[in-house]
This record gives structure tokens, sequence and C-alpha cells, in this order.
């Protein structure tokens, strides 16, 4: 079976692509992949064997008034061409698509095509860019039982969460330095960080380390050199974690 998967712009919208396409490699499945020329998709896409990635335009969907918000506009119906061009040429037979503003092109452009779409929402709420492709879809996969609460007009179906298997093969923490002692939480708001939650673990880590050992994924350039790793508190930016730990611990 020929499958094309799309989705990205943050690590959550291509992390589970990355945990299927291996899976579905092993049925004999030909995949191929539509991303965008910068996202963070492309590097995590381009470690799988037998991937072909093709680039094309994208533009941002913005929920605020933004001038860009127009010339990205442009920028859209160019991957949509794009999109159209790979999939007259790949003949796919389904697009799974896991979201992320660039999913958008793919998916309206499949629709032209008349080629199946299954959609993935990994979050509890339904991303702007999901939304958007939902009409033109078959499919909604959500982790989240409650999510299909507020989702209408789709055929909707909840398969929990996609562990990757690396997750099961260790529980050695050793090489973190954090006192494990005591509970070990795990903090994180994507891989973009989120501001809020940054602010509330900063303000109040004095209080949080003394019932917890505490690893905090601040985001992308979100780290803040002014609050000091101890043994009860280290902070990572998503895209540095390989750097600091071996990767077997954080697999």
């Amino acid at each position: 079976m020929r499958i094309v998967f799309t989705g990205g712009g943050t690590a959550g919208h291509a992390m589970v692509n990355t945990v299927l396409i291996p899976y579905l490699q092993k049925k004999e499945c030909k995949i191929t992949y539509i991303g965008s020329k910068n996202g963070m998709e492309k590097t995590m896409i381009s470690k799988l064997d037998n991937v072909h990635y093709y680039e094309i335009s994208t533009g941002k969907l913005r929920r605020y008034l933004s001038f860009k918000n127009f010339t990205d506009l442009f920028m859209i119906g160019k991957g949509i061409f794009d999109a159209w061009k790979i999939l007259k040429k790949e003949r796919p037979q389904l697009i799974y698509s896991s979201g992320g503003y660039v999913s958008v092109p793919v998916v309206w452009a499949s629709y032209l095509l008349k080629i199946p779409v299954i959609l993935r929402e990994t979050d509890y709420s339904t991303g702007l860019a999901n939304k958007l492709c939902i009409p033109f879809a078959k499919e909604l996969y959500v982790t989240f039982p409650d999510s299909q609460k507020t989702i209408k007009n789709i055929t909707c179906l909840n398969d929990g969460m996609i562990i990757r298997p690396q997750l099961f093969d260790t529980d050695d923490f050793s090489t973190t330095y954090l006192d494990l002692r005591k509970p070990l939480c795990l903090v994180m708001g994507g891989s973009g960080g989120s501001a809020t939650i940054n602010r509330m673990i900063w303000e109040n880590k004095d209080i949080i380390t003394k019932h917890y050992s505490v690893i905090h994924i601040c985001g992308k350039g979100k780290y803040n050199s002014e609050i000091p790793d101890t043994d009860s508190y280290q902070q990572l930016e998503l895209n540095k974690i390989a750097t600091r730990w071996p990767a077997e611990a954080v697999a």
C-alpha cells in the first residue's frame, strides 16, 4: 500500500508519525512524507529509513490579526499546487495527516484528487489545521475520549496515546543526576514550550522541589539561565536533550 504522511511545524505533530511509519513499513507499505522546508518534522523524518521527504510551501495559520495572514494565503495556495503535483506523481492510496499548518495544503489537494484522508488529533482540543481539514477527511482519530464531544461532521474514533517503543526499553535515569528518592515529575508544554507553565514552575520551583525531582522541558529558545540546575531540578530545551543526556536515557 502507498501512504503519504503529512504533519509538522512542531514535534508533537510529527512524533506520532515517526512511530507509525516504521510499523507500517514492516507491513510492506511504501511511505512518502510531505512536510515544510524548515519545520521540526524535516529533521525527525530524515532519521527514518526509506522515507522520501518532499518539501512544500506553507503559510502559518494565525488566530490573531496580522498582515502575514493575507500574504500567507498565497503561500498556502502555492502549497496546494506543490502537494497536488507530488500526489499526482506518487499516486498514494491513503493520506495520513497528524495536523499542523503544513497538513492543510496536502489534505485539500488530496480532496481534489479524491484520495481518502485520515486525520489524527494528538492534543485534547482540536487544532485549527485539523478543523480546516475535517470537511475533506473520512475519519479523525483522537487521543482523549472527551475530545469527541466537540467534534462533528466526521467519524471520530479514540485510539488512545501512541507511545514510542523505546520508552519501554529502559528505566535507567541514573545519568540525569537527579535525586530519585523523591517522585520524578516531568513538566513540558510541547516542543515550543509554554510561557505560562514555565513561569509557574520557575516562580514555585523551591516549593515543588521539596516534594518532587523535576525535569522541566522549557521549549526551544526558552532556557532560563538565571535558574540553576540542582539535584532536584533540571531544565532542558527539547532540541538539546540528546546533548545533555545519553539517548538511551531519554528515548
